[in-house]
């Protein structure tokens, strides 16, 4: 299912942008993950067995610090992304604005998290966007960066 919206936000805080010089760069480069019988994965939460983009969809929303995968973040709600950006009081953030209609055409697909996660650890409209063609989103996907400050 399509969330509602031309339009995806991602919030980073200003250190993140300028060490990433302004691109989207996912920590890893998997688009499926497995999991193992750790307690990483509870019963209900939609995981499939074996290798799947279901499964890294569930580890990133659940804890992408220990699923480093192809997988970046977005939300349909640019106030969520400004929290994201201004997340730990700093002083200034960046909001990219993707436009979905430019996804397509440029090798990028999206995952919502609700269609996937059957317990969203974060319900915020969701959107985990990776490309086919290489780790880094394209460019040309990007229609705005907003400077964002703590409200």
């Amino acid at each position: 299912m399509r969330l509602k919206g031309r339009y995806l936000y991602r919030g980073v805080s200003l250190a993140m942008f300028e060490a990433q010089q302004g691109r989207l760069l996912p920590k890893g480069s998997a688009t499926q993950a497995s999991f193992h019988y750790d307690g990483d994965i509870t019963y209900g939460d939609g995981a499939t067995h074996g290798p799947s983009l279901a499964n890294a969809v569930i580890g990133h929303q659940k804890c992408s610090e220990s699923h480093p995968d192809a997988l970046l973040s977005f939300t349909t709600d640019f106030e969520v992304a400004v929290r994201y950006a201004t997340a730990e009081h700093t002083r200034k953030g960046v909001v990219f604005v993707v436009d979905r209609d430019l996804l397509e055409p440029h090798g990028v697909r999206e995952a919502i998290v609700t269609d996937y996660a059957h317990d969203p650890k974060k319900p915020d409209a969701e959107v985990l966007l990776h490309c086919l063609h290489s780790v880094e989103l394209p460019q040309d996907i990007i229609v705005d960066r907003i400077e964002v400050f703590p409200k």
